[in-house]
């Protein structure tokens, strides 16, 4: 598993649909850019080990994302706006939660 020192990498993501990924510590440089939402994204957030992240955007997408690599590896929708998204520390980073715009978990 790869395991990636979080301390330094910043996530943005806004209403151009694109989400990217900072090195905010060494050079302060953009390092990649992810594309794959059709609207604006309004949330992300690592896994516990840096090795995946997810995004969450008003196209009703949530998706998961390889961070060295720059691939989407899943898509997940509930038919709603997801607002808010985050990875359940506890259980290693295989569980995730999502706020929708129906006002559920």
């Amino acid at each position: 598993m790869l395991i990636i020192d979080l301390r330094h990498l910043l996530l943005s993501s806004s209403a151009d649909t694109k989400i990217k990924l900072w090195d905010v510590y060494h050079e302060r440089e953009l390092l990649r850019t992810f594309s794959g939402h059709t609207k604006a994204v309004t949330a992300t957030d690592f896994n516990p080990s840096g090795s995946h992240f997810l995004s969450a955007s008003f196209d009703r997408q949530m998706k998961l994302w390889d961070t060295e690599y720059g691939k989407c590896n899943a898509r997940f929708t509930t038919g709603k706006i997801p607002h808010v998204i985050k990875f359940q520390p506890s259980n290693g980073g295989q569980e995730f939660l999502a706020g929708t715009s129906d006002n559920k978990i």
